[in-house]
């Protein structure tokens, strides 16, 4: 038990970092390639922040790029706009995100609810940090590891749906 709990607890962990730290930057292109198409086409609206403000949000965003990651020539960052919900319904969604690549969406309703260029900078330094430490790659290789040894330990996978739904139920 007590192997069992050290390895999930720091050797896998371990494994994902040293996996994703040994892979190049391409494979956060590879994994991040089509998302920003997919989440236009199916989930974000143009966006209504005006061109002036993007101005100064980009120029500000350029400028923690500079300051925060030297290695910013790997990383091509980039800073997009986008409406997320619906004014109509009063569902608009504050986010901002980051995919691996370094493309970085910030959403109208995020920028609407700013009170100033301080609290997006903020959150675009937490963007970058994302970017930079990897955390999208490292969650898949996490996943993927996870998902191997239940298949190893386990057997079929498929089953382990249905003993989920059992022990969920069993629960509730």
């Amino acid at each position: 038990i007590a192997s069992s709990f050290s390895f999930v607890r720091w050797g896998l962990p371990a494994i994902t970092y040293a996996v994703a730290d040994a892979l190049p930057h391409t494979v956060n292109e590879m994994i991040s390639e089509g998302t920003l198409e997919f989440l236009d086409r199916f989930i974000f609206d143009e966006t209504q922040v005006t061109e002036q403000q993007q101005g100064l949000i980009t120029a500000r965003f350029n400028e923690l790029v500079q300051r925060v990651d030297s290695s910013a020539k790997e990383v091509n960052y980039q800073l997009y706009f986008r409406a997320w919900g619906s004014k109509e319904d009063s569902v608009e969604i504050p986010n901002a995100l980051a995919l691996p690549s370094g493309e970085i969406i910030l959403t109208d309703k995020f920028i609407e609810l700013t009170s100033s260029q301080d609290e997006i900078d903020s959150v675009l330094l937490h963007e970058i940090g994302h970017v930079q430490h990897r955390h999208s790659l490292k969650m898949a290789i996490h996943g993927a590891i996870v998902a191997t040894l239940v298949t190893v330990i386990a057997g079929d996978v498929s089953g382990l749906a249905d003993m989920g739904i059992g022990v969920g139920s069993l629960l509730v």
